[in-house]
């Protein structure tokens, strides 16, 4: 077990600790104790039981403490291991459930990516990239199921640690009968507490068609925090649809999309309608489409309150 202090840095510095290189290690714990930021800037490569303990901002309390750990290269850890984070000198440790694996259609054991709707209270990290090519022959064509709904949404925190998730597939048709309006993503809909950060998604086919509403591949309606990530690929839907999120009333920093959106009303590249949130230091590069007559749509966001 080995604990790294930014105090014992030289004279000068900013109290950050910044992982320059490539670490390698399979047992024990690893802790990076920072007075300030954590900056990842090489790839992290854990295995077996190797934990991370990421303590930063330990200079001041937790209370209005700006300090943060910034992932610029992927860390890599397996399910039997640890992953921790504290914020402050007098902070909580929060410790996380390592995701390995996409599961199984209808999984809820909150181990897998399928699994998270298992507890959606719970912190997850990803250990690895995520290949979701299965979920095309999933639930009976409809594909994997999103992560939280408007019944109970997603109140926890999912940190990608700088990996991708690949040729995710999400196919749901709904009708004015069904009762239900849509809330489709990787997320169905999140809640106002929770973290979606460091996260890509690649190559992901989203649908959610018929009397759907809110529509995006990383989050369907997100009212929480949503940064340094992105998504590329297809996403298609009737009203409130964007390339990363449908309906946003949260925030969303340093992320983008890139691909293809298709859609009745109120979309656009990175977001479908942009109600009352925060967008910061986004992009897109997705080509916008609209098959309705009455439209409002956009090539960054669709329409902005």
């Amino acid at each position: 077990n080995v604990t790294i202090q930014s105090t014992t840095g030289g004279s000068g510095t900013a109290g950050d600790i910044n992982v320059d290189d490539t670490v390698t290690w399979s047992s024990n714990t690893l802790t990076l104790n920072a007075q300030n930021d954590i900056n990842i800037n090489t790839a992290m490569m854990g295995s077996a039981t190797a934990g991370l303990a990421l303590e930063y901002g330990q200079a001041n309390v937790e209370a209005g403490n700006t300090s943060g750990v910034k992932i610029n290269a992927p860390v890599n850890l397996a399910s039997t291991g640890s992953f921790s984070t504290q914020l402050g000198s007098d902070g909580g440790v929060n410790n996380y459930t390592i995701i390995t694996g996409l599961g199984l259609a209808g999984s809820v054991t909150a181990t897998d990516l399928q699994g998270m709707s298992g507890d959606l209270s719970g912190n997850y990290v990803l250990g690895t990239n995520i290949d979701a090519a299965a979920t095309t022959g999933w639930n009976s064509g409809a594909g994997f199921t999103p992560v939280g709904n408007p019944t109970t949404d997603f109140a926890g925190s999912f940190n990608g640690l700088g990996h991708s998730i690949s040729d995710l597939y999400i196919n749901t048709i709904f009708t004015p009968s069904s009762g239900d309006s849509g809330y489709v993503g990787l997320f169905g809909m999140t809640d106002a507490s929770s973290q979606i950060l460091n996260v890509g998604l690649l190559n992901n086919s989203v649908t959610g068609i018929g009397n759907s509403y809110y529509v995006g591949a990383l989050v369907g309606r997100n009212t929480g925090l949503i940064q340094n990530s992105y998504a590329s690929g297809n996403v298609r839907g009737a009203t409130h649809v964007g390339g990363l999120v449908g309906n946003n009333q949260g925030t969303i920093e340093k992320s983008y999309s890139a691909g293809a959106v298709t859609g009745g009303n109120r979309l656009g590249g990175l977001v479908g309608i942009n109600a009352g949130g925060n967008v910061t230091d986004s992009y897109s590069s997705s080509s916008v489409t609209t098959y309705a007559y009455q439209n409002i749509y956009g090539g960054l966001i669709g329409q902005n309150s």
